[in-house]
């Protein structure tokens, strides 16, 4: 797979949160920093959260209005996300601008891809 490198951000009522969303070997990697939502100041150290694509259940990009859009990602297990701002019920939305609007998709698409292909490996496996 090619890695990928797309700055997202997670507003919040009272904090934002700004990132990179990666795509490395096997991996979706979010690394953050969480700000005050009035004056920007710094509330916390980078954070690196790590998903094996096995444990993503659902990965996909809506666009938005203004020609940017989202990255919806569901996974299996809600511990994934417990750093994660924003997460409920094991699925968060990561807000994407409209230049990295094309490399967001082409993330999702090759998620998706992947995925496809291990379920049908483990079809012809079983017969």
């Amino acid at each position: 797979m090619n890695p990928y490198s797309i700055p997202f951000d997670i507003p919040g009522e009272l904090t934002e949160s700004n990132g990179i969303l990666s795509l490395v070997d096997q991996e979706l990697r979010l690394e953050f920093q969480t700000k005050d939502g009035f004056i920007g100041l710094v509330k916390s150290d980078v954070k690196r959260v790590v998903i094996p694509l096995s444990e993503i259940l659902d990965i996909r990009f809506k666009k938005g209005w203004f020609g940017g859009g989202k990255v919806l990602l569901q996974v299996g297990n809600m511990n994934l996300l417990e750093k994660v701002p924003g997460h409920t019920s094991g699925s968060v939305q990561l807000k994407i601008k409209k230049e990295f609007r094309d490399s967001a998709m082409n993330l999702v698409a090759e998620i998706t891809y992947t995925a496809a292909e291990k379920s049908l490996a483990a079809i012809k496996d079983r017969l």
